[in-house]
């Protein structure tokens, strides 16, 4: 593995800061929106949570609080948040089902090839790849976007502009999905299995 990767560190300690107070926060906002991922009120929950994820990581470093605690527990309440939305998303019928397959199809492989590098690489860093963090920003638009599109039209069918204005993103969340989820699971996998 390449010498650029610093040392991985988990402290529970690093997980009583601010950061992670966030990080909570948001993943509680982001069940409440995904289970109410078919309300307008349900999807601005949601959205909201997705931007308080983006919140943590900036705090994390404006407060040099960085940690590979905090990199997982962001991870994993940003992979549960989604997770439910695309559930929930799948169930209400409010997300399109090609987009759930290519938003999980990456998702599954992400966790797998991060999964694969913690057990072939114990002692380095997996805290996401720029391409990743792309892809993951991407997932979030467009089940917001789509997840908008349905629950505007459900609650304010008279709103057909703004409708299909939030269908247009999500369309181009989703390319952005593909596009940048292909280079992340190729950075993943080179990770994970480089000798």
């Amino acid at each position: 593995m390449a010498s650029s990767n610093p040392e991985r560190h988990l402290r529970a300690k690093d997980l009583l800061a601010a950061p992670s107070y966030v990080t909570a926060a948001s993943g509680a906002l982001a069940i409440y929106g995904a289970t109410h991922i078919d309300s307008v009120k349900g999807v601005l929950a949601f959205g909201l949570a997705r931007a308080g994820d983006k919140i943590d990581g900036s705090l994390a470093r404006l407060l040099n609080k960085e940690s590979d605690a905090g990199a997982l527990f962001d991870t994993a309440v940003d992979k549960t948040g989604v997770g439910l939305a695309t559930i929930f998303g799948w169930n209400k019928e409010v997300i399109p089902r090609p987009a759930i397959a290519i938003i999980g199809a990456r998702s599954v492989a992400s966790v797998g090839l991060t999964a694969a590098m913690a057990r072939n690489h114990p002692g380095e860093s997996f805290r996401p790849t720029l391409a990743g963090k792309i892809a993951m920003g991407a997932e979030s638009t467009a089940l917001i976007a789509y997840a908008m599109a349905s629950a505007l039209e459900k609650e304010r069918p008279d709103l057909v502009k703004p409708r299909q204005i939030a269908q247009s993103i999500g369309h181009a969340a989703l390319a952005g999905v593909a596009v940048a989820g292909s280079i992340s699971i190729a950075q993943y996998a080179k990770r994970a299995f480089e000798k």
